[in-house]
């Protein structure tokens, strides 16, 4: 059975949000006493949402996006509300830097190559990249360095998390740019967030990312 992921609703009243990469790595010492690390796993996205203390109206918007988890996977297309677009759009509406698509990739130098981007455009450190692959999984991917398009409209970002191993994308995947996501589920104590819908408080959710496809 296929289940079909929940958009995190745009208007939610979140009052402070953690976004970041849950790495899962081993650390021991290694012959001869030097200290080693090990990464046996690709990292893995976390948020924490918080919401405000709610009116009336609020409280009934949570309780309302809450319910239509409930008895489900509770599967949401997450993203960081802290940056929902790029950096140099803040507050802007529609789709100002064109209609970018992922050329290539590369695992080893972490790295997306992207085409059709607005010209001259930045892409500043901390905004968001997601597209899909040929199994519908959601890829969310973070820019590590500031760079610039060129005048042709492309251009090339590190990244984190590095491009997922077996990655298959399509020709000229569309790149996901406001509320650049990735499938997460939620988890949260279901009588204490209804307890803190009715007197007002706000109710902190955890998010982890999943990596199996879903329709």
């Amino acid at each position: 059975m296929t289940i079909a992921p929940v958009e995190l609703p745009t208007s939610w009243p979140i009052r402070q949000a953690a976004f970041g990469l849950k790495h899962f790595q081993t650390s021991g010492m290694a012959y001869g006493g030097a200290g080693q690390t090990s990464t046996f796993a690709d990292p893995v996205w976390e948020a924490k949402y918080t919401t405000r203390e709610m009116q009336e109206l609020e409280a009934g918007e949570i309780e309302g996006f809450l319910g239509t988890l409930r008895g489900m996977a509770r599967v949401v297309l997450a993203y960081d509300v802290r940056r929902p677009v790029p950096y140099a759009f803040k507050g802007q509406g529609g789709s100002p830097w064109g209609s970018p698509t992922l050329a290539s990739f590369s695992r080893a130098n972490g790295t997306l190559t992207m085409e059709n981007w607005t010209v001259d455009m930045t892409l500043y450190a901390g905004d968001y990249i997601a597209f899909q692959d040929t199994d519908d999984r959601w890829h969310l991917h973070r820019v590590l360095t500031t760079v610039v398009v060129d005048g042709s409209g492309d251009v090339v970002a590190v990244v984190e998390p590095r491009p997922a191993r077996n990655l298959a994308t399509d020709t000229d995947a569309p790149l996901r740019i406001r509320n650049s996501c990735c499938t997460m589920v939620f988890t949260w104590d279901a009588m204490d967030a209804e307890q803190a819908v009715g007197e007002g408080r706000s109710i902190p959710i955890i998010a982890h990312q999943v990596t199996r496809a879903f329709v």
